[in-house]
């Protein structure tokens, strides 16, 4: 039994070895180290025009497609404040005939980078990054279906706007809300105090998103 034990103690250090190299090893591909090359989008300061096909292109500010494309600004009036803005990204087929480009993450035109909106799956309109840093921020604001208030009757439009987080680290997507916020708030205590100090938070969200990044952002470098 001891031999038993002594031989399921191996194997388990040796688990446990292999899966530490393992994670000591997560970053560096064809022997580079990929964890600055992730970080592009922060260090340079041109960003590269192109169609970005998947976050991690838009995170290594290297678009894989480079061709012709162009975005349209549609203006959306449905009356009152419910005046908003949709940005399509184009192209021509061989025909010369204007369609949308589908599939894509975001797009760069060189200046300014646009993510496909979040708030609804089927979106197929692209959003302004507003703040580069340890959390990209965007603004998503439009009509949506609404619900219906009676069975049977016609659902009203509903107005929304959201504030959205990209985390620089995984591309994980949150809405800029008091709780994730603070969430986000707990690496840095002094920031969080601050914050919990404040008589209407809500009022300050982006504030404070944007103090974190300011403050943060440096140790993704």
């Amino acid at each position: 039994m001891l031999g038993l034990y002594l031989i399921m103690e191996k194997l388990v250090r040796t688990i446990l070895l292999s899966s530490l190299l393992s994670v000591s090893c997560i970053g560096k591909t064809n022997g580079q180290d990929s964890t600055l090359s992730r970080k592009s989008m922060l260090l340079d300061s041109a960003k590269k025009k192109g169609v970005y096909i998947s976050f991690t292109e838009f995170q290594q500010n290297n678009p894989s497609r480079e061709d012709k494309f162009y975005y349209k600004v549609v203006k959306r009036d449905v009356g009152g404040p419910s005046e908003y803005w949709n940005t399509y990204l184009m192209t021509h087929n061989k025909k010369g005939k204007e369609r949308k480009i589908r599939g894509a993450w975001g797009f760069c035109d060189g200046t300014n980078t646009y993510v496909k909106s979040s708030s609804f799956a089927k979106s197929s309109s692209f959003n302004r990054i507003l703040h580069y840093g340890f959390y990209c921020v965007y603004k998503d604001s439009g009509i949506s279906q609404g619900v219906s208030a009676i069975e049977g009757t016609t659902a009203l439009p509903m107005w929304f706007s959201y504030t959205w987080l990209i985390d620089y680290r995984t591309g994980y997507e949150m809405k800029l809300t008091k709780s994730n916020l603070l969430f986000i708030l707990r690496d840095d205590p002094e920031l969080l105090e601050e914050f919990k100090n404040e008589k209407k938070p809500k009022k300050v969200l982006l504030t404070y998103m944007i103090k974190y990044n300011e403050r943060n952002t440096s140790k993704l470098l």
